[in-house]
């Protein structure tokens, strides 16, 4: 059990920080900072290649948005000596851009990606391997958001599971 919730919270936070450093700079002038927790929701199994969406609420009003997708578990080989990289989700062609609505809605519509990369902690000088998703591998995926207005900034972020389904 303790070492479930050691790779989880290593995930989730590799996760954040990726995402902070990603978002960061965009409220210079900010005195004010708000945090809220979204929700987010996955429409059944993802496919590699095919494209998929999740929906979220309550995150930042009018903000940009970006999606992470991690492992929520053991299979697929992200245990022992090694560490799987997180795979930051970009928009399917011809989809709007990851914004909320003035509700703090989003539809985020990507196409999954067909592998992810990990790396051995052992040996650091080694090069990271692509490695395929597995059927049934269970997927985190974290949406960040953030917004800013006037001398107020807010974060959020919101969490989703779902599974990998190979056809």
């Amino acid at each position: 059990m303790a070492g479930r919730l050691r790779r989880k919270g290593f995930a989730v936070a590799l996760g954040c920080l990726v995402g902070a450093l990603l978002l960061a700079g965009s409220g210079q002038g900010a005195t004010r900072f708000e945090r809220v927790k979204g929700k987010a929701l996955a429409f059944g199994p993802f496919t590699p290649g095919q494209v998929e969406s999740i929906a979220v609420r309550g995150m930042p009003k009018k903000g940009k948005v970006q999606a992470l997708m991690g492992f929520a578990g053991a299979p697929g080989g992200c245990s022992g000596v090694f560490v799987c990289l997180p795979v930051l989700l970009r928009r399917a062609e011809g989809t709007p851009r990851f914004h909320t609505t003035a509700k703090g809605r989003a539809l985020i519509s990507f196409v999954m990606p067909t592998h992810y990369e990990r790396f051995r902690i052992d040996n650091l000088n080694s090069p990271t391997e692509r490695v395929a998703f597995v059927n049934g591998q269970r997927l985190l995926i974290e949406v960040d958001g953030i917004a800013s207005h006037r001398d107020k900034q807010t974060f959020g972020i919101a969490v989703a599971r779902t599974t990998v389904q190979i056809p």
